[in-house]
């Protein structure tokens, strides 16, 4: 049972209850209609559900979760433990404290260097921007150090004491004007250098336990030759679940199991043949009403016939595979440019 904001066809097509709530990606999840939502589901469901899992849009309203933990037991991390993973400075300092390496962070204003401007709690990456020196820092931001490198992520599981590394994702920026580092996509499973690997695993572990986290989580990453900084940690399920996800293991049940139990999956999963590439795409103009169509297989996030898409909105997600990253990627920006010229051609019938 799902209470979304978007109600996407795929979406529609696995649930066994549906609640489509008032929000959006700038204005995020309405409380009253959240929480009448989630009662709605819990009293129509044929049986007792067993918990709720938090997907994105509580890291700056982690509230929520403490509204919804009354109603029903939170399938990973509550209101407290994503509070704390999401101070910027209180992350600095359990790096600091664990050896971890990690850009310099501050809320007052930068006379020197380079630096960039973050949203607290903020994700998808188009809340962050370059600074500009002696500017002031407005409210609910920080300001991290400028460093080089690739943007990486490592997907683990936890349970509260411990974690079990899922994989490695190398992550993508899609920018356009105002949005640098806007998300784009990401592949995986990648391979590292094994100092990097057991570097940044233990370090995914020591965080783990120390902010206890349960359940999915990310840790975003630079990698720059032989060295590495941890710039964040996303304690719930994200957009590696679409690369990372195996029919013969599934991960949602790890995570479930972990929640639940206590018990953390094997960490020699047999990764897939091929590396897979999630990449999002974004309307190119405003699409006033989607048009009814066979969507290719390889799209999913799917928006109903009829929703309105705004310029510059996520339209949906495409999915592809490759021997290599260069493989895997070229594929899906082909299916990107194909899906965007579907739906034009659908529109002007």
């Amino acid at each position: 049972m799902i209470a979304d904001l978007f109600a996407d066809e795929d979406t529609v097509e696995v649930a066994a209850g549906l609640a489509v709530m008032d929000g959006g990606l700038r204005c995020g999840l309405s409380r009253r209609t959240l929480i009448g939502a989630v009662r709605d589901l819990i009293e129509a469901a044929p049986d007792k559900p067993v918990g709720l899992v938090a997907g994105s849009g509580f890291e700056d309203r982690p509230q929520l979760l403490e509204a919804l933990a009354a109603l029903i037991p939170i399938l990973g991390n509550g209101t407290k433990v994503v509070s704390a993973v999401k101070d910027p400075a209180g992350l600095a300092a359990r790096c600091r404290d664990l050896g971890i390496p990690h850009p310099e962070t501050r809320t007052e204003p930068a006379l020197s260097g380079e630096w960039l401007l973050k949203r607290k709690g903020g994700s998808g990456g188009s809340h962050i921007r370059a600074y500009s020196l002696g500017e002031s820092v407005p409210a609910g931001h920080v300001l991290a150090q400028t460093l080089p490198g690739t943007p990486m992520s490592v997907t683990a599981i936890g349970n509260g004491r411990d974690a079990a590394l899922v994989g490695f994702c190398r992550q993508f920026a899609d920018p356009v004007e105002g949005q640098p580092f806007r998300f784009g996509g990401l592949c995986g499973p990648v391979d590292l250098p094994q100092a990097i690997a057991v570097g940044v695993g233990k370090a995914t572990k020591g965080l783990a336990a120390a902010f206890g986290l349960k359940g999915f989580f990310s840790m975003d990453f630079l990698l720059e030759g032989e060295s590495w900084w941890c710039l964040e940690v996303n304690p719930r399920p994200g957009a590696s679940l679409d690369v990372l996800d195996q029919a013969s293991s599934p991960l949602f049940a790890a995570h479930v199991d972990a929640c639940v139990n206590g018990r953390l999956p094997d960490e020699r999963r047999v990764a897939p043949a091929a590396i897979r590439y999630s990449r999002i795409v974004y309307a190119d103009k405003e699409i006033a009403g989607i048009p009814a169509l066979e969507w290719p297989e390889w799209v999913s996030d799917r928006p109903s016939a009829g929703s309105r898409i705004p310029a510059g909105a996520p339209l949906a997600t495409v999915l592809a595979e490759g021997k290599e990253l260069d493989d895997a990627a070229a594929l899906a920006m082909a299916r990107a440019q194909e899906l965007l010229k579907i739906i034009g051609e659908v529109e002007q019938c």
